[in-house]
């Protein structure tokens, strides 16, 4: 719902991201023109608004760090490589699972480890405040690229009578056994 306020796990996560990009501002390869942090995020119409009121009460309590939000179009991943091959790479920006390994060993994200040794108290609680293997997910080459902000699980569902009738087995009961 576009009325209901957000928690304080995205509050914290989206906030501690753009501060921790505040304090060191953009990689050489990836300066903006000016001063403002720019925060790239994929989303439809009903997390955009989320999102920007993260963004909102961030800058209410630090006005003095403006946040410039880009939405992106489709092709995400094909308009962020555009930007960082034009030498403006996003300050901040929403990361997926399938993606974040790729633009760490690219040299495109920041290892979040060297602010969340500056803040060991906010470090834990962002750690305590997550489920730890997502947590980890984010992780690559002992660095810390993003957060889990956000996560949906998969599920199967089958017929048994079916598979039985056509002799198929069912499929395993946990991700442990692979599936052939």
């Amino acid at each position: 719902m576009l009325d209901k306020p957000f928690g304080r796990r995205g509050l914290l996560r989206g906030a501690g991201a753009l501060t921790a990009a505040s304090l060191v501002g953009s990689a050489a390869a990836c300066a903006s023109d000016d001063d403002a942090l720019t925060f790239f995020f994929a989303a439809n119409p009903d997390e955009a608004a989320a999102r920007m009121r993260v963004v909102g009460e961030f800058q209410r309590r630090h006005p003095d760090i403006k946040v410039r939000p880009v939405r992106s179009g489709p092709g995400m991943m094909q308009q962020l490589s555009t930007f960082c091959a034009g030498g403006k790479c996003p300050d901040v920006m929403q990361a997926w699972d399938l993606s974040y390994a790729e633009l760490a060993d690219r040299g495109v994200l920041l290892d979040l480890n060297s602010f969340l040794v500056r803040d060991q108290a906010f470090a834990a609680q962002l750690k305590a405040e997550s489920i730890g293997p997502l947590y980890d997910t984010f992780a690559f080459n002992h660095g810390q690229y993003a957060f889990p902000e956000q996560w949906s699980g998969n599920f199967l569902y089958f017929n048994r009578q079916l598979f039985g009738d056509a002799g198929v087995p069912a499929p395993p009961r946990t991700w442990d056994k692979t599936w052939t």
